[in-house]
C-alpha cells in the first residue's frame, strides 16, 4: 500500500539498524534495473531477506563491485542540497576524501556553471575518464592514481620520434587526456603515478593553462610543456628529475615561480631565460 518512487528512499532506511527483514515489493522503485543491487550494497550488511529472497554471498560481493567508489546520483544531489545550490548555479563543488573510482554522475548534472572541481584523495586511475566541464577553471586531483602512459621517447636530437603504426591501427588518435577542460587554467596532479609530463599533451589541451602541480611524482624529466606560454607557477617537487634539458622550460616566459626541491638534480643547466621569475625553490 505504499508508494515509493526513487532509489534515493532506500538511503534513508540505513538509519534503522535492527532491521534484518525488508520487503518493498510492488513500489513503483522496484521497477529499476539497479533496484535490488542497490538496495543489497546499502543496507546488506545487516540485511537477511529481500522481498521474500534470502540474500546469498555473491549479491553483496555483487552490489559492492557494481557501487563502491562509484559517484552515485543520489549522492551527487545530497552534495547539492548540502551546498544550498542547484547543479546549474554551482560554481564551486568539492567531492574529496570520498574513495572514489568512477565520477560517471557528473556527466548528467548540468554542470554549465561549474568553475573549480575538488576530486583530492580519491581513487581516480584515468584522466580520460573524467567528464567534460567546458567551464572548468581549476581541477585538483592530488593524492589519486592517475598514471598515463610516457610518450615517445626524444632521439639525440631532441626531438620525439614519430610512433610506428601497425597496418590495421587507428590513424585517428585519441584526444589529449583532458581535452574537454578548453577553459583550464589551474592543475593540481600531485601524489599521483605520473611518470612523464609529455604524455599529458597539456599544450594541445590546456594552452590556457597558468598553475601546474605535479609534486610527489615519478617524473624524470621536464619537457612537453611547449604551447603552455602563459603558465606561471610549475611545481615538480619530489620526483625523479635529475637535471634540465636544453627544452625543458623553452618558452615558459610568463613563468613567476618554479619549485625543483627533493628531485635528484646534478645541474641547474638551461634554466634560463625565464624573465619573470621570482621564486625558485
Amino acid at each position: 500500500g505504499n508508494r515509493l518512487l526513487n532509489l534515493r528512499d532506500i538511503v534513508a532506511m540505513k538509519a534503522l539498524s535492527e532491521l534484518v527483514i525488508l520487503d518493498l515489493a510492488a513500489n513503483p522503485l522496484c521497477a529499476d534495473t539497479q533496484y535490488r543491487l542497490y538496495t543489497v550494497y546499502h543496507l546488506g550488511s545487516r540485511l537477511k531477506m529481500l522481498d521474500g529472497v534470502t540474500l546469498e554471498s555473491s549479491e553483496l560481493l555483487a552490489a559492492r563491485q557494481a557501487y563502491t567508489g562509484k559517484l552515485t546520483a543520489d549522492a551527487l544531489a545530497e552534495r547539492f542540497a548540502i551546498l544550498g545550490k542547484p547543479p546549474h548555479l554551482t560554481k564551486v563543488l568539492d567531492i574529496s576524501h570520498s574513495k572514489l573510482r568512477v565520477v560517471d554522475a557528473l556527466r548528467h548534472a548540468n554542470l554549465v556553471a561549474l568553475e573549480e572541481l575538488n576530486l583530492d584523495c580519491n581513487q581516480i586511475s584515468d584522466l580520460r575518464s573524467l567528464p567534460s566541464i567546458p567551464t572548468l577553471q581549476t581541477l585538483r586531483l592530488n593524492h589519486n592514481l592517475i598514471a598515463v602512459p610516457a610518450a615517445p621517447q626524444a632521439h639525440p636530437g631532441g626531438r620525439a620520434l614519430p610512433p610506428t603504426l601497425p597496418v590495421d591501427a587507428d590513424p585517428h588518435p585519441e584526444p589529449p587526456p583532458l581535452a574537454s577542460f578548453v577553459r583550464l587554467l589551474d592543475l593540481r596532479l600531485g601524489h599521483n603515478q605520473l611518470t612523464s609530463i609529455a604524455a599529458l599533451q597539456l599544450g594541445a589541451a590546456v594552452p590556457s593553462l597558468r598553475v601546474l602541480h605535479l609534486d610527489s611524482n615519478d617524473i624524470t624529466r621536464i619537457d612537453g610543456l611547449e604551447g603552455l606560454a602563459g603558465l606561471r607557477e610549475l611545481v615538480v617537487n619530489r620526483n625523479r628529475i635529475r637535471g634540465l634539458e636544453p627544452a625543458s622550460l623553452a618558452g615558459l616566459h610568463s613563468l613567476r615561480v618554479l619549485k625543483l626541491e627533493d628531485n635528484a638534480l646534478r645541474y641547474l643547466d638551461y634554466l634560463a631565460p625565464l624573465p619573470q621569475l621570482v621564486e625558485l625553490h
